[in-house]
């Protein structure tokens, strides 16, 4: 029984054996397969570079940046591949360029931009660089470099101008502000300034110019300005000025002439002016003592007939116009004193032979017509005596009217000549006239007063006659008189 129990133990422990040694084959088998799957471990070559790159340029307002790369990929650029992060949510893979530029978003936010390293076999990262940029820390730059030149101020005008100093860049749009303060709150109209008619606006557009001139300012006055020259909406170039108006000047009133002109030529202008400006913001206002006679007006010159034994005082001063509050100057005054004097003249040396203070002017009578003597008063006129003979006709001219003189009507005897001589043509006079101002009791008040289109030939008479002498001529000028008594023989 003992053997028996023996058996089967040896039997058990046999099997036991041998299921304990199938397992460890299968093991061994199943590690031996799993090792011979596994590859082969692969160590990559080490890269030491760094990425690296420079901010070259910013532009502010159109929020554009310019990126350079300097790193040195030339010995690796097979291995690796660069990636930008341009820190507004964007990234660029593979740049094909180093030099790049990238816009950004409207806003205040500082903009994070990394440049990254990668291995292009398994991209992985290997190293990256970052950069900050915040575009509150770059001004705008101005679109146009503007020069403004000295500005030229007068009382009540004003001239400002500019010079565009860039090549090539043409103004898009200028705006012009004008104003009574530094903050732009009382504006003014720039074109027609303090006048009722005024609409003053801020900011008006004036066009492609480099000069402005402001008109119908107030006197004595600081004003405020600001031009700007816009390339586009919220780029522009601005420039800011001021300038402080002159005061008030009265006019420039004098009196030019001689003891022999017979006219006075009274120079009246203005002084609150800018230099050579057609702007009419004022009354020139003259105010004369005595009733004369206006012969002509050229610019600021007005020419009148010499009063005869009469003291002349002429007051003039200067107001602005349409205005609600005008301006006026302080009032100026000249005077003139009379010579008392009955003839007025100039003349060429050969056209009387008597002394001058004993020439005047005197009315007869020949061959029923009536006629007026120039020359020597100390005896009565007649046809042949040495002077000026104008022939009047029949009846006597009308006062204030004009006499035409002609060479048949109008002669000259001198001792120089066997014989009369009349007028002659000439270019700048296209007819000789004598104006009657008044007739009182049989004495005429006259002077010359041509038809001329030169003013230096408006009160001259010439007198030549080719057929007599080729040479001898004369002329008497400036001439104003009134006739005298026929003294008796």
């Amino acid at each position: 029984m003992i053997n028996n129990l023996l058996k089967v133990n040896l039997v058990t422990l046999t099997i036991k054996q041998s299921f304990i040694m199938k397992k460890y084959y299968f093991l061994l088998l199943y590690f031996t397969l799993f090792s011979c799957n596994q590859e082969p471990t692969f160590q990559f070559p080490e890269i030491t570079i760094e990425p690296n790159f420079k901010i070259q340029e910013v532009d502010a307002f159109y929020r554009k940046v310019t990126f350079v790369n300097l790193t040195d990929t030339i010995n690796t650029s097979e291995e690796v591949r660069l990636q930008w992060q341009w820190g507004d949510g964007k990234s660029l893979k593979n740049p094909k360029a180093d030099t790049l530029s990238h816009t950004y978003p409207k806003g205040d936010s500082t903009f994070y931009i990394t440049l990254q390293l990668f291995r292009k076999q398994n991209s992985e990262l290997i190293s990256e660089t970052i950069d900050s940029i915040r575009f509150s820390d770059y001004p705008v730059a101005e679109p146009y470099v503007i020069n403004l030149n000295e500005i030229k101020t007068s009382t009540w005008e004003t001239t400002i101008s500019w010079v565009n100093e860039g090549e090539n860049t043409n103004v898009k749009k200028t705006y012009l502000t004008l104003a009574l303060d530094e903050n732009f709150a009382q504006v003014v109209d720039i074109k027609k300034g303090h006048l009722l008619t005024a609409q003053p606006k801020e900011r008006v557009t004036i066009g492609n110019v480099d000069a402005f001139q402001f008109k119908n300012l107030q006197s004595q006055t600081q004003y405020f300005g600001q031009l700007e020259f816009e390339k586009e909406k919220g780029l522009s170039t601005i420039r800011t000025f001021d300038f402080t108006t002159s005061s008030v000047h009265p006019p420039q009133l004098e009196i030019n002439t001689s003891d022999e002109n017979g006219y006075l030529y009274l120079i009246n202008g203005k002084r609150n002016k800018a230099l050579n400006s057609l702007e009419n913001n004022s009354n020139l206002i003259l105010q004369v003592s005595q009733d004369l006679h206006l012969v002509y007006q050229e610019g600021d010159t007005s020419v009148y007939s010499k009063p005869f034994y009469q003291d002349i005082s002429f007051q003039s001063y200067e107001e602005t116009k349409n205005r609600s509050i005008n301006e006026s100057s302080d009032t100026v005054e000249v005077h003139y004193v009379s010579n008392h004097k009955n003839m007025y003249f100039t003349k060429s040396n050969n056209l009387f032979s008597s002394d001058d203070a004993s020439i005047g002017a005197q009315v007869y009578r020949y061959q029923n017509n009536y006629r007026l003597f120039l020359g020597d008063n100390s005896t009565s006129p007649t046809f042949d005596r040495n002077g000026i003979h104008i022939n009047l006709g029949p009846e006597m001219p009308e006062a204030k009217s004009y006499y035409y003189l002609n060479s048949n009507n109008t002669k000259l005897r001198t001792e120089n000549l066997d014989h009369e001589i009349g007028l002659i043509g000439n270019s700048g006079i296209q007819a000789y006239r004598l104006y009657i101002y008044s007739i009182k009791n049989d004495t005429i008040y006259a002077g010359i007063d041509n038809i001329v289109q030169d003013n230096t030939m408006k009160f001259r008479l010439m007198f030549k006659d080719p057929s007599i002498d080729q040479n001898f001529e004369a002329h008497i000028d400036h001439l104003l008189f009134h006739t005298l008594p026929n003294k008796e023989e």
